[in-house]
């Protein structure tokens, strides 16, 4: 399958899901006229309505998480790294509703566990950006050299939380907040 196609594709079932459409029940022919390709087009690559919602799940949080890597490798500090997680977290808060309908549907008929594996892929990055971000601080004199990286990272994680919730009420600095949080944390 050409890239391009592929990318046409999951496009099409993401702006879909945007606009309100139940991926659990959304046609083919739907998500053909989304990508505006033929119907028959679509099923030259996927063998079913479910692998297309699924492999599409995959496509945009793989691309999401190596866009977030490269901003955070781009960005050399603490600060820097923290802003940008805490603007992925407040990203997937917003999109929290778009992002349950590709799980519900995704996971539905995954037979293959193959989205679980991918998940669990996923969830290794995440964490290795949080140890690093751990590493960050610690380099600078932000946390103890001899933090408890582990402890740290579920720090993190509970802040990132309350960087969603904290967006969500319409807390217009939450970053800010995060990272009184996250400093007290990392300094035990």
């Amino acid at each position: 399958m050409s890239a391009g196609k592929k990318e046409k594709i999951f496009e099409g079932v993401m702006r879909l899901a945007r606009e309100g459409a139940d991926l659990r029940l959304v046609t083919v022919q739907q998500i053909a006229d989304a990508a505006g390709i033929g119907k028959g087009t679509l099923y030259e690559y996927f063998s079913s309505r479910e692998e297309i919602i699924a492999a599409t799940l995959m496509y945009a949080v793989d691309a999401e998480l190596e866009r977030v890597r490269a901003e955070f490798d781009d960005g050399a500090t603490f600060d820097a790294g923290l802003r940008c997680l805490c603007e992925l977290s407040v990203r997937c808060a917003g999109d929290s509703a778009v992002g349950m309908q590709f799980l519900l549907a995704g996971a539905q008929t995954q037979a293959d566990h193959s989205l679980c594996r991918f998940f669990a892929e996923s969830e290794k990055k995440v964490s290795e950006l949080l140890v690093r971000l751990v590493r960050r601080a610690a380099d600078e004199g932000l946390a103890p050299a001899d933090i408890d990286e582990a402890y740290a990272v579920f720090a993190l994680r509970a802040a990132f939380t309350g960087c969603c919730s904290a967006a969500r009420a319409g807390e217009t600095d939450a970053p800010a907040l995060v990272r009184r949080l996250v400093l007290a944390a990392l300094r035990g």
